[in-house]
């Protein structure tokens, strides 16, 4: 997932109520930027939404506004990411023609990770081949040739990636990023716990001559608290919303046997809510899950889109603003 790229401006239209401002599209992100500044075409840095920016001058407007990059609200309009000139460091200049190039290393740029107030005794990085939990946003994939694909969508909890992984005999646990220890006392070790998921994995895995992971987001007990997180009141849970095959280093499909909702249910297993399933993609659909300021009177993060080899999340911009 990129951080920080070269792009080129794709299209300019009017602020419905701003005389002095303006939307860019960079990739599918909608930003709100001075009149005039941009043309069709010009090459720009575009600052992907959950970065955290530098301590650099040029950054400081930004940083005034929030610590971490988000959707912000300008004259009721939603601006989501920020579009800045090749000119906010002077190494970028090299990379004019360059579409496409990561220069968040450049910039000094980071992800933004939430402060997790544990024991995260670590083993060591994600083990097996196993990648990363996050999430492509719709708008950095040519979203038009995913159009009409039948696909499920299901709720984006806010709260911490949790891997339970089963491999030839050996059980582990992850974060994000990392391996943690067994014997320590963290909200991972406790899910992992509570959901019997060494033995439960130990007992699937056998059963079907399988190795897998099995990914979640795990909530609640202040984690990412927030005045906005419903989920961050509970209590401590856990639920799933993907299964990662280690033998092949790849996700299994809706269709397939080893599907997370066929392990979840296999396994009683709790699974993040289904929304709509096995209905076709439209643009309607990108726009609703965006724009809505509820589900069934609460707020959200957002929604993901899972259909076969591909899967991508649509932020809530209203829930991202206040975040």
């Amino acid at each position: 997932m990129k951080l920080a790229s070269i792009e080129k401006i794709a299209d300019i239209f009017p602020h419905p109520n701003a005389d002095s401002l303006e939307f860019v599209r960079v990739l599918g992100y909608n930003c709100i930027v001075p009149k005039n500044k941009w043309k069709i075409g010009d090459p720009c840095v575009l600052i992907q939404p959950d970065t955290v920016l530098p301590n650099d001058s040029w950054a400081e407007v930004y940083k005034a506004k929030s610590k971490r990059v988000r959707a912000i609200k300008l004259r009721g309009e939603y601006s989501f990411g920020i579009v800045e000139t090749l000119e906010i460091n002077e190494n970028l200049g090299q990379f004019r023609d360059s579409e496409g190039e990561e220069v968040s290393q450049i910039l000094n740029i980071v992800k933004y990770e939430a402060p997790v107030p544990q024991d995260l005794s670590a083993v060591g990085g994600l083990p097996y081949g196993i990648c990363k939990t996050d999430e492509e946003r719709f708008q950095n994939l040519k979203i038009e040739k995913l159009l009409g694909s039948r696909v499920d969508i299901t709720l984006k909890v806010d709260g911490q990636s949790f891997t339970a992984f089963y491999k030839d005999g050996e059980f582990g646990v992850c974060g994000r990023t990392m391996q943690y220890k067994e014997d320590v006392v963290n909200n991972y070790n406790i899910n992992a716990q509570n959901y019997i998921l060494k033995q439960k994995l130990a007992y699937y895995c056998e059963q079907h001559g399988v190795n897998i992971a099995l990914r979640g987001e795990q909530f609640g007990s202040g984690i990412q608290a927030s005045a906005s997180n419903p989920h961050a009141k509970k209590k401590l849970g856990l639920m799933f919303f993907s299964c990662w095959d280690i033998d092949n280093k790849r996700y299994f499909n809706p269709d397939e046997k080893h599907y997370y909702r066929n392990v979840c249910a296999e396994l009683n297993l709790p699974t993040v809510p289904l929304l709509e399933t096995n209905i076709p993609l439209t643009l309607e659909h990108l726009s609703k899950y965006q724009n809505c300021e509820n589900l069934d009177g609460e707020m959200f993060e957002g929604v993901v889109f899972v259909g076969k080899n591909f899967s991508f999340k649509v932020i809530n911009l209203n829930y991202d603003s206040k975040k």
